[in-house]
């Protein structure tokens, strides 16, 4: 248990224990909206949260740079899509360090 006073399994589990919550929260924004698209045939008027923001920019609405919501359809394409890949990756590489941690450095597994 040298392993766990060492603090070699802390940034790996804290990581999987943030990363996990998001990427569930993600897929089920994904699922919530494909369920409402599908019922009202795709018609996109309707707009799902949460709110996701082309870029961020500064706050005043005049200013050229300022950060756009995206699109009910824009979200739905690729807004939601690349927050699932994007939070998927770093959950399961977080796991998998994890379980490298446990298995080799600690032998808990082995």
């Amino acid at each position: 248990m040298d392993c766990i006073q060492d603090n070699k399994i802390l940034v790996p589990a804290i990581m999987v224990l943030f990363l996990l919550p998001i990427f569930t929260f993600e897929i089920v924004w994904f699922a919530r909206s494909l369920a409402l698209y599908i019922r009202n045939g795709f018609d996109f008027s309707q707009e799902v949260p949460p709110k996701i923001w082309w870029g961020e920019g500064p706050e005043d609405v005049n200013d050229p740079g300022y950060a756009k919501p995206m699109s009910p359809k824009a979200k739905f394409l690729f807004g939601l899509p690349f927050g699932i890949i994007l939070a998927g990756i770093l959950c399961f590489a977080a796991i998998f360090e994890l379980i490298d941690v446990l298995e080799n450095r600690c032998s808990l597994l082995s």
